[in-house]
Parts: structure tokens; C-alpha cells; sequence
């Protein structure tokens, strides 16, 4: 019983990137959020105003990723982005996996 929950819980596991952290799957705003953190990482900006600039960038259907693997990338939904972010040399721009490609 012991080894069929251990088993379990390892495919509860996020899965690896290829620079060694963990892949975690997020929502299209929230890599968003990310992704504005990493190119503005020295313009403060206050939450109401940085909240408004998501919303913004939200509704024009900006496009903040590409899929690594097959170079689409989508305004909605969910992607699969590394913990590691930008802070790598195995890629220097994030590492993204759309949803349909992590699937296969």
C-alpha cells in the first residue's frame, strides 16, 4: 500500500524542464504577469496601475509566450512555463510548452 501511494504521489509531480526545475502549469494571465515581471524587473509600478496594465494587455489579446516546441502561442487558456523563468543559460527567454504539445 505504502508503494502504490508513493507511486501516487510521483505522478503528482510536476515535470522536469530541461535546465533541471520543474515545469508548472499556469493560466495564460498569470504567465503573463510573469512575463512583464521579467522585462520591467527594475520599474516599480503600483499594484493598481500594474493590475490595469495586465487588463489591458488582456483584452487586446497581447501574446506573451511562444510554445518551444511547436513556436504557437495563445492569449487564453493555460501553459506549461519553467520555475526557473529567464534566470538560466538553457534559456535565457523562459522556457514555454503550450497545453497541446505537453499533451502529446
Amino acid at each position: 500500500l505504502e508503494e502504490l501511494n508513493a507511486s501516487a504521489d510521483a505522478s503528482a509531480a510536476p515535470p522536469p524542464c530541461i535546465c533541471g526545475s520543474l515545469l508548472a502549469r499556469v493560466s495564460y494571465r498569470e504567465r503573463l504577469v510573469r512575463c512583464l515581471c521579467m522585462r520591467m524587473p527594475t520599474k516599480p509600478l503600483n499594484r493598481q496601475n500594474f493590475e490595469a496594465l495586465v487588463n489591458s494587455l488582456m483584452e487586446r489579446g497581447e501574446v506573451c509566450y511562444y510554445c518551444d516546441l511547436c513556436g504557437d502561442s495563445r492569449a487564453t487558456g493555460c501553459v506549461w512555463t519553467c520555475e526557473n523563468g529567464n534566470n538560466t543559460i538553457f534559456h535565457a527567454n523562459a522556457y514555454d510548452v503550450c497545453e497541446r504539445c505537453f499533451a502529446l
